[in-house]
């Protein structure tokens, strides 16, 4: 992967790619490496700058079953931006490429126990990283780091913090491009909705579209379309509610976001039925279903982490719904095979339960 990834940086970077091969050579041989680093300063920190770049563009959740929303990134562009980075300040004295690696590193592993539900212990590694951000005025690292560390706060019931964590990188972002002006209203909009403000909460999400369609994100496009949707749905505003999840279907049919789909698939069957259109409920919910079981459409920290103890309830709302909808449109052999599929859940159902449902005709 490294050799792979100096190789294409020497393609278009010249002489500084030629360094980049020269140390990856000399990873065993510190001295040699030190030596090369002291001939072409000028290379080697352009190589660092791509290395950070290349790393901070690796990032990105794994949105699958059983790892939703786990931090994926590349390990060995982080290992090798530390190793080189350290080479380089023994060499020049100068200690802030190393100083950003290292933060980075603080942010992942403060990340990976988010990802793990140890959100307290969590608190130290991203505090960490912040703190160095910030005196380096690392104003990409300082976001991401505030919007992980809301995370944080919401999992642990402190809502008002977190809500000023993303006011925080909301205005950070301003110093930053469009993307990260998107992810930071995507998040903001995010905090309103767990607090319950839903209203203060659709701005931020229409700006977060917006700004997601301006760089061509379509998952984040779609996913704050979604967003759009349930804060409408949430203040009954259904007709707008409606709307914003045609929108986000019509973006994430161009991805291959199956939890983002699901989800906005289940949503629109909950406004259909709420507007008592139980012929497209059913479509929506027949298209949501086999997602909801492959990707499990609750938060990441909501499944079970115990395999025993494993059950979809979206799963079961979403037959029962079925069940509810066939038998209003007295489609009786649909209505009969949902209830069996039901019923067949339930029985898997932890604690015992092995109670039927019981149709309401």
């Amino acid at each position: 992967m490294l050799i792979l990834l100096l190789a294409a940086f020497l393609q278009t970077s010249g002489p500084t790619g030629t360094i980049g091969l020269h140390l990856e050579a000399l990873k065993n041989d510190p001295a040699s490496a030190r030596r090369l680093i002291a001939g072409h300063r000028t290379e080697t920190l352009a190589l660092l700058d791509h290395l950070r770049d290349t790393f901070d563009a690796s990032i990105r959740s794994d949105r699958v079953r059983p790892e939703q929303r786990k931090i994926v990134y590349d390990r060995s562009t982080l290992e090798t931006g530390i190793r080189v980075s350290r080479l380089y300040a023994d060499v020049t004295g100068d200690r802030q490429p190393w100083r950003r690696f290292n933060a980075r590193k603080l942010r992942i592993q403060g990340t990976e126990l988010l990802n793990g539900r140890r959100y307290r212990d969590s608190l130290g590694k991203l505090n960490a990283a912040l703190d160095e951000a910030e005196r380096l005025d690392d104003v990409w690292l300082k976001v991401i780091t505030e919007l992980n560390l809301a995370y944080a706060n919401i999992e642990i019931d402190e809502l008002k913090p977190a809500r000023r964590l993303c006011e925080r990188a909301t205005r950070d972002a301003q110093r930053l491009d469009t993307r990260a002006q998107a992810l930071a209203a995507f998040d903001l909009a995010a905090v309103h909705l767990h607090l319950g403000h839903f209203a203060e909460s659709i701005p931020y999400s229409d700006q977060a579209a917006r700004f997601a369609h301006a760089v061509g994100i379509k998952i984040w496009e779609g996913n704050a379309l979604m967003n759009l949707g349930a804060a409408h749905q949430q203040i009954g505003d259904l007709p707008r509610a409606h709307r914003a999840f045609d929108d986000a279907l019509a973006v994430l049919q161009q991805t291959q976001d199956k939890l983002g789909l699901a989800r906005t698939l289940y949503n629109l069957a909950l406004v259909s039925a709420a507007e008592d259109n139980y012929v497209d409920a059913a479509h929506y919910l027949e298209r949501a279903l086999p997602m909801i079981v492959e990707v499990d459409v609750r938060h990441s920290h909501e499944i079970e982490l115990n395999p025993a103890e494993y059950y979809n309830a979206v799963h079961e709302s979403a037959l029962r719904m079925l069940v509810d909808a066939y038998t209003r449109l007295d489609q009786r052999a649909k209505a009969a095979a949902c209830e069996t599929a039901l019923n067949e859940l339930l029985k898997k159902k932890p604690g015992g339960a092995s109670s039927h449902h019981h149709p309401s005709y």
